[in-house]
């Protein structure tokens, strides 16, 4: 089993990158939150991603059909009576994983994992950055 990072100062000192996150200041406070979840959980794909890849990078080739691409598996549903009328949905993790062939995800191509075994650990490890990107 392959020792993914936790965190993402980890994951940036494994990529040898600078911690200071980008400049989101002239977006809403909503969206500012999407876009610095969205930045933390790509560094942290990346990362983990290049340890499951034997310390090489990879990325998904939406071009290949034949190249194998994993997501965690989420529920979402609404978790209270003032999300309901609120609108905002739930976060459930359900701890399913789909391969490239049946997935249903809709975290997009961009969080594509390697394979199902780091999948399974970013779904465990990250469900409120997923949540968070979905703004």
């Amino acid at each position: 089993m392959k020792q993914f990072l936790t965190g993402y100062v980890a994951a940036c000192e494994y990529l040898k990158r600078d911690t200071k996150y980008p400049d989101v200041s002239q977006y809403s406070a909503k969206k500012q939150q999407r876009l610095n979840a969205d930045h933390e959980l790509e560094t942290l794909l990346e990362a983990n991603n290049m340890i499951a890849n034997d310390g090489k990078p990879w990325e998904a080739a939406l071009a290949d059909t034949t190249q194998e691409k994993w997501y965690p598996g989420f529920d979402i549903e609404p978790d209270t009576e003032q999300a309901l009328e609120e609108g905002p949905a739930g976060f459930r993790l359900s701890f399913v994983v789909c391969g490239y062939g049946d997935s249903r995800a809709v975290v997009g191509a961009r969080h594509a994992c390697k394979n199902r075994e780091l999948a399974m650990f970013m779904g465990k490890n990250f469900p409120t950055l997923y949540k968070l990107t979905l703004g």
